[in-house]
């Protein structure tokens, strides 16, 4: 008897846990992400940091498989520090983004309540960036730019649900793919970025809507 009820409340918590990731489940979060990149040799150092922030709509089309929709706002500060010999100069970069995302996530639960996402994501955004320089012999020099960023991404993760419809999730970017295109006389740029580890961290938390 004992036995019987153990297993009836496992099953249990299994299907609290899972039962809003069924088709026609609709979930809405918010991811927060933060960047740090860094670059040094003997001429020359870059520093990059960013934030961002995305709230997300998805919608599951089948088990465990969501279709998300989402917005984008980031900001991105570039420091670089040129030297050699009797020249040198600094410069800052710093870019506000706005764009949107589409994106495929599937879990795979590993628990009852713990799954590990795998999210394609191709995004388009909006970068406007102002520049600052300064040299040795002091005079200073300003410009300013904008342009769009296609992006393809693969985001790794896990989701963990603390109640029924409240999950939060870790993701960082191991793969990314970067396209800009031509502006001016300038040529297309193509950016490609794979890392073993982690550089660019996003967390936040997410609602699961009772499925109607």
């Amino acid at each position: 008897m004992k036995k019987t009820i153990s297993t009836a409340i496992t099953l249990l918590s299994f299907f609290m846990a899972n039962a809003q990731i069924e088709r026609g489940a609709n979930t809405f979060g918010v991811n927060l992400g933060a960047s740090y990149i860094a670059n040094f040799n003997s001429i020359q150092s870059n520093t990059s940091m960013g934030l961002k922030a995305q709230p997300i709509f998805e919608h599951f089309i089948d088990k465990n498989l969501s279709l998300g929709i989402g917005l984008n706002y980031g900001v991105n500060l570039i420091y670089s520090d040129y030297s050699v010999a009797i020249v040198s100069y600094n410069t800052s970069y710093n870019t506000q983004n706005i764009g949107a995302q589409i994106q495929l996530k599937k879990y795979w639960f590993v628990t009852n309540k713990t799954a590990f996402t795998l999210t394609p994501i191709f995004s388009s955004n909006y970068n406007e960036t102002n520049v600052a320089s300064s040299y040795t012999d002091g005079s200073k020099s300003t410009s300013n730019f904008n342009n769009w960023v296609h992006s393809a991404n693969c985001n790794i993760g896990a989701s963990y649900f603390i109640k029924k419809n409240l999950a939060i999730e870790a993701q960082t970017t191991p793969f990314s793919y970067s396209f800009t295109p031509e502006k001016s006389n300038n040529g297309n740029t193509n950016n490609i970025n794979l890392s073993i580890v982690p550089n660019n961290l996003l967390l936040g938390f997410k609602y699961f809507f009772e499925k109607k």
